[in-house]
């Protein structure tokens, strides 16, 4: 089809980076999103009007889009 994108995504580095990109060779861009680091974290939260602590960020990790989520089966069902 024209005018269509096609987004694949995953953890899995070893199938992207083998078997993916010979099908679409130069038809593709690679790149990594990691999570934010703790201090990254916290700003985000304070921009939000919320909070993170050290024990939340270490029980959740780093994903900033679970802070825009407001009760906690919102975010276990997102990470």
């Amino acid at each position: 089809r024209e005018n269509c994108s096609v987004f694949i995504t995953g953890s899995n580095s070893k199938l992207l980076a083998k078997e993916f990109t010979k099908e679409l060779s130069g038809r593709y861009v690679s790149f990594r999103i990691r999570p934010f680091i703790f201090l990254e974290l916290q700003e985000y939260a304070r921009q939000l009007g919320r909070e993170c602590s050290v024990s939340d960020y270490l029980i959740w990790g780093g994903f900033p889009k679970r802070l825009e989520f407001s009760t906690l089966s919102e975010q276990k069902r997102y990470l």
